[in-house]
């Protein structure tokens, strides 16, 4: 299956989007934690002599090549495009860009790699984005050998901008896999912005009001990008999820025999972050 991804869709993305900016957690900063729980993940699954891909890592990739030398990177952008892009972005590092070994765009994992090829795949902040979840995950399986592990870094939806929406169904993940979509739909892209919200993931977490601002975009612009999505790719963060949402998809979809993964560790969401952290076996 071809997946396609608007080409701002694997971009590492920014460690706990929006933090409260009063609210301050004792102890550890929110980035420290966060990189302390997803390397520890990482040790337990024991990546550093195994083959696999890191999808999107940009200028900070989850796998150094300097500790994993058999990890290959994967982008929809080639390493001068990602490097013309850092050069316009004063939060990049245009030296610290990884060089690109596989280019997506338009692609699969079944196009770039042979049935069991792969021990593992990384991938932060990306499936959020897939307009076909299920079809994206039986591609992953298609490559990973058996005891292969997929590591998943995901926003929690209760402490993101998608806080008022409603967690993806199962009946909607199994209609876009049964109509094989390779771009988000109208509908998607339309509840995504109109529900949008700057969130204060410290308030949220204390209990504390206002939790989040008011509407990010206009109804006006909401119709039109949804319009716009009718004919092209408009990004949208198309599968919401709370952690254990998001491993009761997993254990369904497994259960319907629609994908073989399981889940086989999983850490929670936990003050102050607003991501969870699982491991997919195959």
């Amino acid at each position: 299956m071809v997946v396609s991804f608007v080409k701002n869709t694997l971009r590492k993305s920014p460690i706990a989007y929006f933090l409260a900016r009063k609210i301050v957690p004792e102890g550890k900063d929110a980035k420290t934690q966060r990189q302390e729980l997803f390397n520890a993940l990482i040790n337990d699954c024991a990546l550093a002599d195994l083959r696999g891909v890191e999808i999107g890592p940009f200028d900070r990739p989850s796998l150094p090549k300097s500790d994993f030398p058999r990890v290959e990177y994967a982008d929809v952008f080639t390493t001068d495009q990602l490097r013309e892009k850092a050069k316009k972005n004063p939060r990049r590092k245009r030296a610290d860009v990884c060089e690109v070994d596989h280019v997506m765009l338009d692609k699969s994992f079944s196009d770039l790699f042979s049935p069991n090829e792969l021990d593992f795949i990384l991938c932060s902040h990306v499936l959020e984005h897939v307009p076909d979840f299920v079809g994206y995950l039986r591609d992953v399986e298609n490559v990973i050998r058996q005891g292969g592990r997929m590591v998943i870094a995901y926003p929690d939806r209760r402490y993101t901008f998608d806080l008022l929406r409603a967690p993806s169904s199962f009946e909607a993940l199994v209609d876009r896999f049964n109509r094989k979509v390779t771009r988000p739909d109208p509908a998607v892209v339309y509840d995504y912005l109109i529900h949008h919200r700057r969130v204060y993931t410290g308030r949220i977490w204390s209990g504390v009001e206002p939790m989040h601002d008011g509407p990010s975009f206009t109804e006006e612009h909401a119709l039109k990008r949804m319009k716009e999505a009718e004919t092209t790719y408009v990004d949208a963060h198309c599968n919401i999820f709370s952690d254990t949402e998001f491993t009761d998809m997993i254990t369904l979809l497994n259960k319907k025999g629609l994908i073989s993964l399981t889940v086989k560790k999983m850490i929670k969401t936990r003050r102050p972050l607003n991501e969870f952290f699982v491991v997919l076996g195959k």
